[in-house]
């Protein structure tokens, strides 16, 4: 019984380090953004400078989101959808990153490369 426990402690410190391992890969790997480009229903709508602090009202016909680009990250800091989910995710600033407010079709998405305003 002793060694079963054991076995048990070693399989999940292994699995807790190499998920920390390819956390810390991925994380590493990627690219410090320089955009937050602004989607609504598939259809690019802005493109916001992570360098410059800005804050920004969306709204549609399905309603109204908050984005804020602060030190050099973008989130939702306000919304009107009924979960609030995008509000409460955390900031992205690395390229891939997105945030997504699916009730009002908008996705914020962190890229690099040229691009305005």
């Amino acid at each position: 019984m002793r060694e079963k426990i054991r076995n048990d402690l070693v399989l999940i410190l292994a699995i807790v380090l190499i998920g920390s391992l390819v956390f810390l890969a991925v994380f590493l790997l990627l690219d410090k953004g320089e955009y937050a480009v602004v989607e609504q229903n598939g259809q690019v709508i802005g493109r916001y400078p992570l360098s410059t602090d800005t804050e920004v009202e969306i709204i549609s016909e399905k309603g109204i989101n908050v984005l804020t680009v602060r030190d050099g990250e973008a989130f939702v800091s306000r919304a009107d959808c009924p979960d609030e989910i995008c509000v409460s995710h955390f900031p992205v600033s690395r390229e891939g990153e997105t945030v997504v407010c699916l009730p009002h079709g908008l996705v914020i998405r962190i890229e690099c490369g040229e691009g305005g305003n």
